[in-house]
């Protein structure tokens, strides 16, 4: 229960993130109906729909434990770096970043807080990249109550919402050919919940220095780019 707070934080920047996803695939997919050679007219529409965990599906006596909700959690968001790294690499020439060292001997609150402060990073520099397009994004997450729920539906709501960000970045992914890259895959560690903090802390590391190399390469790229 110490973490209610921050895994609430966690939840509303990722459904922030999700609704500026939509917004970047939805502005995108009117370049794919402009006659892009090899890009099929296809419309991305709202984006993927949330999967709400259903209460009874997750805590003790479930597979879904606190243990294995985080673990699933850090795997899910390793296929998000690895979708956006694509990105990078294909469409704007970058160079992803390596991956991010391992914080030993930190405590799981610290841990946490670093997530926070590197989605905090990611949610800045995404919307730079969308008002670089034209669009006006959301305001910024504002923090929120947890209210009641035990600790594991929270983070079985992190995985939602990654995998709806997941869904998302792989059907843009489709509708660009934007050529995948190695995946991406932090520590799988001992398989503790510690361990698991570590990976999603590392993924959460790259993704920023990642997206923050895309708001620096998007202008040169955007310089004669018509939509």
């Amino acid at each position: 229960m110490a973490h209610m707070h921050i895994l609430k934080t966690v939840i509303v920047g990722l459904e922030n993130w999700a609704i500026d996803c939509v917004s970047l695939g939805q502005i995108l997919d009117l370049r794919t109906q402009t006659g892009i050679p090899n890009v099929p007219p296809s419309t991305f529409g709202p984006g993927a729909l949330y999967v709400e965990p259903m209460p009874g599906t997750y805590g003790p006596g479930t597979n879904n434990t606190r243990d294995a909700l985080l673990a699933a959690a850090a795997v899910k968001l390793d296929s998000v770096v690895s979708l956006n790294q694509s990105t990078l690499s294909s469409t704007l020439h970058g160079a992803p970043a390596p991956q991010q060292p391992a914080q030993t001997g930190v405590s799981d609150d610290d841990l946490w807080r670093l997530v926070v402060n590197w989605q905090a990073l990611v949610s800045y520099f995404f919307k730079a990249a969308l008002k670089m397009y034209g669009q006006e994004p959301g305001p910024h997450p504002t923090l929120g109550h947890p209210g009641p729920g035990r600790e594991e539906r929270h983070l079985a709501l992190v995985l939602s919402r990654l995998t709806k960000i997941e869904a998302d970045a792989s059907r843009l992914r489709t509708l660009h050919n934007i050529a995948a890259m190695a995946p991406y895959a932090g520590p799988a560690g001992g398989g503790t919940y510690h361990d698991s903090l570590v990976r999603f802390e590392m993924g959460f590391h790259k993704m920023a220095l990642d997206v923050a190399q895309i708001a620096t390469l998007l202008p040169n790229h955007l310089l004669n780019a018509t939509i």
